[in-house]
């Protein structure tokens, strides 16, 4: 058993290291913020299981402020006690999925994105998670956890999807993954994402 948890460590250092050494070469494209947006942080978690690499989102609730019920990455506001961006990324993904920065290997940036209602500015950045850390929900903010393989975005394309939201009949480029819709401005983030390590992997 020893020896399994050894080899899949050198994997996972493998697999990340190339993300890592990849990101750092990226040069991020920083939006300006004028007073106009609201502040944010998010994580793009990144897990080894027995199938290989996979991303974590969070299903939002519906008693949210914003973009309830929507697929995202974990993440949230900035708070005036923070010390800095990554600060905002650790409290948010500790307050809502309940994995410590201790368990949290930051890799790199990715570009800026903004929310096209809500007037948020978020700043995306990339992480493995060690080991097998378990999931422990803020049930106010996050209803369950979804894991997708990375494999599926690096086979699948995106869709032109139309469906209901909050009374409103979107059109959006999505991924739709075992019936769960994945657009915004997580879309976005995602698919900038993948740009980077397509063939890496």
């Amino acid at each position: 058993m020893e020896q399994i948890v050894a080899e899949q460590r050198v994997d996972i250092d493998r697999i990340l290291g190339k993300i890592e050494k990849t990101l750092n070469f990226h040069r991020i494209k920083i939006i300006p913020n004028d007073g106009s947006y609201i502040e944010s942080a998010v994580l793009v978690p990144l897990i080894l299981r027995g199938d290989g690499l996979r991303i974590v989102f969070t299903h939002r609730t519906n008693e949210l402020p914003h973009h309830r019920g929507q697929i995202s990455f974990p993440g949230g506001k900035v708070d005036p006690g923070d010390k800095g961006l990554l600060d905002t990324v650790f409290r948010e993904v500790q307050e809502e999925i309940g994995i410590g920065r201790d368990s949290i290997r930051i890799l790199g940036r990715l570009d800026d994105e903004l929310t096209r209602v809500s007037n948020f500015l978020i700043h995306p950045f990339v992480g493995g998670l060690w080991g097998d850390p378990p999931f422990f929900l803020n049930k106010d903010e996050v209803q369950r956890i979804i894991e997708v393989p990375l494999s599926f975005f690096l086979k699948e394309s995106p869709k032109e999807l139309s469906f209901a939201y909050e009374g409103i009949t979107l059109q959006v480029q999505a991924y739709e993954f075992e019936g769960i819709v994945i657009w915004g401005a997580t879309f976005r983030i995602l698919s900038k994402f993948l740009s980077l390590i397509l063939g890496l992997l």
